[in-house]
């Protein structure tokens, strides 16, 4: 009898039915959830790679909040983190440019691409999507018209739509060409991806060979390993404990603090710890942990606030804010909010109080007669948070700074500390935990106000820039010509609060922010300046005071000075000093007076006595404007 080998018609058969797959069953798959709405979309991808569906309302594990993010978490920043070009200056203002790779070159067109002026090695990237890296190690293996037109592609493809990663929808596409890392044997450098949860490392995956042999292990913060596995196989060697592996820990925090989730890449090399990228949907919820309850235990310390019907966030925290006050025993915190017609950005800023990382807090809010839906949105969030969270006043209706200064005059504010917030923000999480611990730092008796830099947004909260980082000392002969931080950033000790009582709620000054600054450093006091941007500062055509870091914004600045604007405002406020003479210094009364002499003699002796006043302003440009002003008689 003749045998009949049946097994290349069988391999036959399955190489056709991969192919099928491959071109015809994937493609329509794909097609047909593109059509689908965000929610039943991931419901179908996740039941094909889980065999179970999502329960939106009570998300357990890591893939299954991933993909809750998608839908019910469309946090603007994370459009600014997942933007790999605009991730770095970020990361920059947060930990430092020395652990930012540098970029050699960027631009909108892959025919721009310079790669005559390029010296490798490097890499290409595009800043709007992910696998979309070319690694250029000899110039002569290039072959630049491929290049091109492959980068072409990747630019015009977009990436978030399949898996629905709504942080990567919206981004303004980019090329750019960065230095690549590599290990004195030539090699990439070792991979490490921190999972921060709520400003915490507690997980971290370990990569290997990435581009040859990929293994991976995860540890622990403490490098223990963990008996997880995703996608590739486990490292088959120890791994020593790295180096550097405390400050990875700590670069990572930092630019997690603000976030209830994020995976934080970093690269450990011999010249330090440089960052890689944040992703918010590692994986896009759909890599599959080996065994399966790990998938749990990496979700467990993820905890999510409550969703609104409408998809938005609803004021609370998942640390339990509740109606009842918090104990005492850390630092209160009084929040000062004054509202008028602030209804578009409002619930924006109040869910980043609520998500802040020091949760001793109460809001007082001053509403100065809006007639849009402000008081609306402050009594619903009053309610969902009880009246020991949130308390509601009626303002004077005499503008902003009157109504900063009706809240501190009533009885009922009373705090350890005590912070100024506007209506159209957002804040860093760590905020308030930052200027708590800076000011715990200083005798309780003096007066200290903390100040910071912000982050400028514009008003779909896309990143501008950052306000100026100033570096000259902060003190009374800055604050008699510059309020060299914004109110929106400040928080004071109960000493500066109480100085600002005595001096009184009804005198006449320009701004209650820089009344604070004058008052604080005039008395002896200490204004303490932090370079970390707590805020992200909205710029909007309804903003009374804008960041005045573009030429137009300085120009505006400059017609306001030569109009009599900034005499005006200083001449209120050396009233206020003269009515409040008492609490002021020896030295600063005489900074006054000196001040006093330069606004009124001859041209000569105005710059004379300015001098002798030593009053000064952050930047030298704005130094020059002032002595220009002062010839003018402007100041």
């Amino acid at each position: 009898m003749t045998r009949v080998d049946h097994a290349p018609a069988r391999f036959g058969l399955a190489s056709a039915a991969r192919a099928l797959r491959r071109r015809i069953v994937h493609p329509l798959f794909r097609w047909l959830v593109g059509l689908l709405p965000d929610r039943l979309a991931i419901q179908l991808l996740y039941l094909r790679g889980f065999g179970r569906f999502i329960d939106f309302d009570h998300p357990r594990t890591l893939t299954e909040k991933i993909n809750w993010r998608k839908v019910c978490q469309r946090d603007p920043r994370f459009r600014r983190y997942s933007d790999k070009l605009l991730s770095k200056a970020l990361v920059a203002e947060r930990v430092g440019a020395d652990h930012v790779i540098p970029v050699l070159w960027s631009g909108e067109s892959a025919d721009e691409i310079p790669f005559d002026a390029l010296e490798p090695p490097y890499v290409i990237k595009t800043n709007h999507s992910c696998n979309t890296n070319l690694f250029v190690r000899d110039r002569a293996e290039l072959d630049p018209e491929r290049v091109r037109a492959t980068f072409r592609g990747f630019l015009a493809r977009p990436y978030a739509p399949l898996l629905r990663e709504w942080g990567y929808i919206g981004i303004a596409r980019r090329i750019f060409v960065e230095r690549m890392l590599l290990t004195p044997e030539g090699k990439p450098p070792e991979d490490f991806k921190c999972f921060v949860y709520h400003g915490r490392v507690r997980f971290i995956q370990y990569d290997r060979d990435r581009f040859e042999h990929h293994t991976r292990a995860y540890f622990d913060r403490e490098w223990r390993r963990l008996p997880a596995k995703v996608l590739y196989p486990q490292v088959d060697t120890d791994v020593d404990r790295p180096a550097r592996l405390a400050e990875m820990l700590a670069i990572a925090e930092a630019i997690g603090s603000e976030f209830d989730f994020v995976r934080v890449d970093l690269y450990h090399t011999e010249q330090g710890v440089f960052f890689g990228e944040a992703t918010f949907y590692p994986g896009g919820g759909f890599d599959a942990f080996e065994p399966a309850e790990w998938d749990a235990e990496f979700g467990r310390h993820w905890r999510l606030a409550p969703m609104r019907a409408d998809g938005a966030r609803a004021p609370l925290v998942a640390t339990g804010a509740g109606s009842a006050r918090p104990d005492r025993a850390a630092s209160f915190v009084a929040i000062l909010i004054c509202t008028y017609r602030g209804a578009s950005y409002l619930r924006r800023q109040l869910d980043t109080i609520v998500e802040q990382t020091h949760q001793d807090w109460i809001i007082y809010a001053s509403d100065d007669g809006s007639d849009d839906d402000t008081l609306t949105i402050l009594h619903e969030y009053e309610r969902a948070l009880g009246a020991a969270r949130l308390r509601i006043f009626a303002g004077p209706r005499c503008g902003f700074a009157a109504n900063f200064l009706s809240l501190i005059g009533r009885d009922e504010v009373r705090g350890d500390h005590y912070a100024f917030t506007d209506q159209d923000d957002e804040w860093d999480r760590c905020k308030l935990e930052r200027a708590v611990a800076t000011l715990r730092a200083r005798p309780v008796a003096q007066p200290a106000l903390y100040g910071s830099r912000s982050e400028l947004i514009d008003d779909e909260g896309r990143h501008l820039g950052f306000s100026p980082a100033f570096t000259k000392p902060p003190g009374f002969s800055n604050a008699l010509v510059q309020n060299m931080v914004t109110g929106n950033t400040m928080v004071m000790n109960a000493a500066a609060m109480a100085l600002m009582r005595a001096a009184g709620t009804d005198v006449q000054v320009s701004a209650h922010d820089w009344w604070a600054y004058l008052l604080v450093t005039g008395s002896g006091g200490e204004m303490i300046y932090d370079r970390y941007p707590t805020i992200r500062y909205r710029q909007h055509g309804s903003n009374l005071y804008g960041a005045n870091t573009s030429w137009p914004a300085r120009w505006m600045r400059v017609s306001r000075l030569f109009k009599g604007d900034f005499r005006q405002w200083n001449t209120q406020n050396i009233a206020a000093l003269r009515l409040n003479w008492p609490l002021l210094s020896e030295q600063s009364r005489r900074h006054v007076e000196l001040f006093e002499r330069a606004r009124t003699a001859s041209a000569p002796g105005r710059l004379f006595h300015l001098l002798r006043a030593g009053v000064y302003r952050q930047t030298w440009d704005g130094q020059l404007g002032l002595m220009v002003a002062a010839l003018a008689q402007r100041i």
